[in-house]
């Protein structure tokens, strides 16, 4: 569990920081699917700990 947690607060400082340094709507788009991948990857990893 603790190691959930640890991802999930690392998840939310990396998405602040995709969509605080989006200058455009296309950009924060490409960013908004970065961070969608980055999701998936965090619940794989959540799911086989």
């Amino acid at each position: 569990m603790a190691r959930a947690g640890e991802a999930g607060r690392g998840f939310a400082v990396a998405a602040a920081v995709e969509v605080h340094g989006a200058a455009s709507a296309s950009e924060l788009s490409v960013r908004s699917e970065h961070l969608n991948t980055e999701v998936h990857r965090v619940l794989a990893t959540v799911r086989a700990a």
